[in-house]
């Protein structure tokens, strides 16, 4: 930007980020490869700029945060239960694949109470007495009834309703 872009009027305003953005758009390549060596001659001094930037524009930050997290919601909550499993060295991993088609196996219904609304991943054996976070050990339950469950370990006569 120019040093008195304060003193454009809108019209100018307007008019000079169309160029702006009409260059960048031609030049993105010699750009984007400009900014790649200028990261590799300094690390630590690009991350503290960045680190700086997110500290100078938190709102920005948290744009992009919950951009990422709206689009990627499967891929986050697959690796929050890796991490959670993998803190208490239990193992296991299972995919969002792989959750649906246990989702799909139980016709989206709760095993415990029955109901059709939203349904959580329930670790029949929990992971703090033990259970992994294998797809073999995820069961779907409501909220209420897996909050009410909490680290119990699961009772194989409880409801289980399997689509057929």
């Amino acid at each position: 930007m120019c040093k008195n872009y304060h003193l454009l009027t809108e019209e100018q305003k307007i008019v000079k980020r169309q160029k702006s953005r009409e260059y960048y758009y031609a030049h993105r390549e010699q750009k984007i490869e400009y900014q790649r060596k200028q990261y590799w001659k300094d690390p630590t001094k690009a991350i503290a700029a960045a680190v700086q930037h997110g500290k100078d524009h938190p709102e920005m930050k948290k744009a992009r945060q919950h951009r990422y997290a709206i689009t990627h919601r499967a891929k986050l909550n697959a690796d929050w239960h890796k991490r959670r499993s993998r803190i208490k060295f239990n193992g296991g991993y299972h995919t969002s694949a792989e959750w649906q088609e246990v989702l799909d196996k139980y016709n989206n219904t709760c095993i415990y109470c029955g109901t059709r609304i939203k349904m959580t991943k329930d670790h029949r054996i929990p992971i703090n007495r033990g259970g992994t976070n294998d797809i073999s050990n995820i069961v779907p339950a409501c909220l209420s009834c897996n909050s009410t469950k909490r680290d119990n370990i699961w009772e194989p006569n409880c409801r289980i309703l399997v689509a057929v």
